[in-house]
């Protein structure tokens, strides 16, 4: 689901999309992965999900990359579309979709742009909790995001650049059970941009963001019915020479539940870091940290206070051959109104590293080998789980 406070991708996106040259990459591929805890949950969680522990599951995909532009105008169109199969869990078999279309224009010193996107798939079990009642229910899930946003900006390509955005999305869940986390919401706000080549860009930003769980009525689904957030800060980007590149990003957020009464949720510091370093011509090395506020579909909270941690290194092996390792550490604290219907998960952290060889291309088609190990520790043994999984993916292109 969109961030609930979505300081860096709002920050991310203050100018409209730079011209592209013309495109059309279109995709087909097939990945199969075995995992040995493909529901994500200990040994209890399973069994009162009714769920085997191990699986195999296929996924075919089709996936497009599509850039077309007008005189100083485009239209775009990103994503993929498949289906997933499994071997043994067949309760959880679902389409995958995730798709993202635009389109823009550049009108004397402003340009603006219009994107849209619908994603639509198998929950993952490890982001929803279990319930006391309809268990088996609530495990076959299929959740449905729908977002639309819109951009103006104005200015040179150096000095300042005012901006503003509105954006609106809705998330839907398919199980009666946790059609309680159901969610609208609205976002607008605006900011100034300064660029300048010899200090970088900086980015002063503000917005509000109003959401609605229209199924929260108290009698049948419970939790606060509306949250606002507002938030502020600052973003500052720049390119050390030609081997490293970085930003920083520190914004102040206030989260209020709203309805009978309204109280004060969260209020403090969110922020976000990154950073590349080109090492050398064969290995890059990626580093991101950040803390946000997010709602959840499957957890039936108000919202989530994260950190999470990445380190990614990527090295050359020769022209056909890529190696990649990731380490990821999150760890999260829940936030509910009530728990009457669940058995409940306050805060858990998460480990995961995941290694993956990328061959390409091996005539028309490209070949990716990974694997990973992942291990959650939550402040209920219930919820604790860990995980080895392996998968191929080829793939071609025309």
């Amino acid at each position: 689901m969109p961030a609930l406070v979505a300081a860096p991708a709002y920050a991310q996106s203050v100018l409209p999309q730079q011209q592209q040259a013309p495109h059309v990459i279109l995709s087909v591929s097939a990945k199969g992965l075995y995992d040995t805890n493909i529901a994500r949950a200990s040994d209890a969680a399973i069994a009162q999900r009714g769920l085997e522990k191990s699986d195999f599951k296929m996924t075919p995909l089709v996936s497009a990359d599509i850039y077309k532009p007008f005189g100083t105008s485009y239209v775009s169109l990103v994503g993929s579309a498949g289906y997933d199969f499994h071997a043994r869990n067949t309760i959880l078999n679902r389409e995958r979709i995730d798709l993202t279309g635009g389109l823009g224009s550049q009108v004397g010193p402003c340009g603006a742009n219009v994107t849209g996107g619908y994603a639509r798939r198998q929950s993952d079990l490890a982001d929803l909790n279990v319930l006391t009642v309809g268990t088996a229910l609530t495990t076959k899930n299929t959740e449905s995001i729908f977002h639309v946003e819109g951009l103006v900006a104005c200015g040179a390509p150096v000095g300042f650049k005012p901006f503003g955005t509105i954006a609106y999305s809705n998330a839907r869940n398919s199980s009666d059970r946790r059609k309680g986390s159901d969610a609208n919401s609205v976002t607008y706000g605006g900011g100034i941009l300064y660029t300048q080549p010899s200090i970088g860009e900086i980015r002063l930003f503000g917005a509000q963001r109003d959401i609605n769980f229209p199924n929260r009525d108290g009698v049948n689904y419970f939790g606060a019915p509306k949250l606002r957030a507002r938030f502020g800060g600052v973003r500052f980007e720049r390119n050390i020479g030609a081997r490293l590149s970085g930003h920083a990003q520190v914004a102040y957020t206030d989260v209020e539940r709203r309805g009978t009464p309204a109280t004060k949720s969260f209020n403090g510091v969110t922020w976000e870091l990154g950073l590349n370093l080109r090492a050398s011509e064969r290995l890059s090395i990626d580093a991101t940290a950040s803390r946000n506020v997010d709602p959840s579909l499957g957890f039936n909270v108000d919202y989530i206070v994260q950190e999470e941690y990445e380190l990614r290194a990527a090295y050359v092996l020769n022209r056909l051959m890529t190696l990649t390792l990731t380490g990821t550490h999150m760890a999260r604290d829940f936030n509910y109104s009530s728990t009457a219907t669940s058995i409940p998960i306050n805060n858990d952290k998460t480990d995961s590293i995941v290694g993956a060889l990328h061959i390409e291309p091996i005539g028309r088609f490209s070949l990716i080998l990974d694997g990973g190990y992942t291990r959650r520790n939550a402040n209920v043994n219930f919820y604790d789980y860990n995980s080895f999984r392996t998968s191929v993916t080829i793939a071609t292109q025309f």
